[in-house]
């Protein structure tokens, strides 16, 4: 008898949080397959295709400038089919790319299937994945984004280490390497795409957070049900303030992703492994910003949290600056200082970490879901070309007047203008500060 009482009043597991698990791992691969593990590739391509340095890195920014382009579209897709036929499209298209990725034998050939990852890539990431988890969270939405879109860092802190030794080998190489890759993809991402992911709670029987119903007070001011247009978005200056935000973020990452371990170990002259800990050191500490400054944020509210870790960003990108005396007074210059570098990987990926996980859980708690695809679509095309700016303009900027001071510098300006801009954003609509 008692032990029928105690299974009576058990409570149900919540699936959602096999949604959640499912989207990490799916996350983790597509993004390993598509960004962080070719440029582990670089020095054999050049080799085997014997091409510039130039012309193998561009394979990275054709799947940014794709990915770019198409995600206004795949927004608008999003709204049609629904996150669960876009993940699934997007895993099939990233797995038989990654397929004739291993017997490509020109690099024309590796720039069509970055372009086709790139759209891939849109499909199955950010935009999908902040529907499906807005669906399924509401209390613990910013705590859940903080999860899943951890697989991207540590995709970049694991797939390379994972992959390096057999691309170094001469018994396997490249191919052998980006196979591991695209197995891992084809046994874990596809099969949970196929069949474990379900959009809504409803589907299994359930609720929101797996609760019948949630208090006003445990909610706090939300959007109507339905939410908002995509032209009643545009028309709010909170939009606009994302659409900045995310511009400036993307920038500031994607020009130390692509030009910071260059800067250390080529303009500094350090070594390669303190150049590589620098560098993971972004990854690592990001993953710890998403869980710790999301779950954060859904305890103490978006704004408080948000205008914290844009703050961390801006004073770790000051790190990398230092200040010199001349005969024309103080003079800005790059820091030589070895702690200072590894002081800033720390500060910038946490505040990275925590204020795009943040970013996107208060566009969901804005907008609501009636047209969420094609405004994370707008925002995401908008970010994506601030990223692809960053990386450009830097080894523009680096080429012409053999420093990388004048972008670095624009970093720390474009960080402060975040703070700026999220400090203001006290009267969102979402959970109530």
């Amino acid at each position: 008898m008692a032990g029928n009482l105690d299974r009576s009043v058990r409570p149900k597991f919540f699936y959602g949080w096999i949604i959640a698990f499912s989207l990490l791992g799916i996350y983790f691969l597509a993004d390993g397959l598509s960004l962080t593990v070719p440029p582990v590739l670089y020095p054999r391509l050049i080799e085997e295709f014997s091409a510039t340095e130039g012309g193998v890195s561009f394979c990275g920014a054709i799947t940014l400038i794709v990915a770019g382009i198409v995600a206004p579209f795949a927004g608008v897709l999003l709204d049609r089919l629904g996150p669960r036929r876009m993940i699934r499209l997007g895993v099939i298209l990233l797995t038989l790319s990654g397929i004739f990725y291993v017997q490509a034998n020109s690099l024309w050939h590796l720039y069509v299937l970055h372009a086709l990852m790139g759209i891939g890539l849109v499909f199955c990431g950010m935009l999908s994945i902040v529907v499906i988890v807005s669906n399924w969270f509401v209390q613990r939405r910013a705590t859940v984004l903080g999860l899943v879109l951890a697989g991207s860092s540590l995709s970049g802190g694991i797939l390379p280490n994972l992959v390096a030794p057999v691309v170094g080998n001469a018994d396997y190489g490249w191919r052998w390497g980006y196979g591991m890759v695209l197995g891992l993809l084809i046994i874990v991402a596809l099969p949970l795409s196929l069949f474990l992911l379900k959009e809504n709670p409803s589907e299994v029987g359930d609720y929101p957070d797996g609760k019948p119903a949630l208090k006003e007070a445990e909610v706090g001011s939300s959007p109507p049900a339905k939410g908002v247009s995509f032209r009643e978005a545009t028309g709010q200056s909170t939009f606009w303030i994302f659409a900045v935000s995310l511009t400036a973020l993307w920038f500031s990452v994607f020009v130390f992703h692509s030009h910071l371990i260059i800067f250390i170990k080529q303009d500094l002259g350090f070594t390669q492994e303190l150049a590589s800990f620098c560098f993971s050191l972004i990854f690592i500490s990001s993953v710890t910003g998403n869980f710790m400054f999301s779950a954060a944020s859904d305890r103490l509210g978006r704004h408080r949290i948000i205008a914290f870790t844009s703050l961390l960003l801006f004073l770790g990108s000051l790190l990398l600056l230092d200040l010199s005396a001349t005969d024309r007074g103080l003079s800005p210059e790059l820091t030589r200082n070895p702690v200072r570098l590894m002081v800033f990987s720390a500060l910038f990926g946490l505040g990275y970490g925590g204020t795009f996980t943040i970013l996107k859980a208060m566009i969901s708690d804005t907008f609501g879901p009636k047209e969420l695809g094609r405004i994370i679509g707008a925002l995401t095309f908008m970010g994506t070309a601030g990223g692809f700016a960053g990386i450009s303009s830097s080894a523009f900027l680096r080429t012409w007047t053999g420093s990388y001071l004048t972008p670095f510098m624009i970093v720390s300006g474009l960080c402060g203008l975040m703070v700026a801009l999220l400090f203001s954003l006290r009267g969102f609509v979402g959970r109530s500060d």
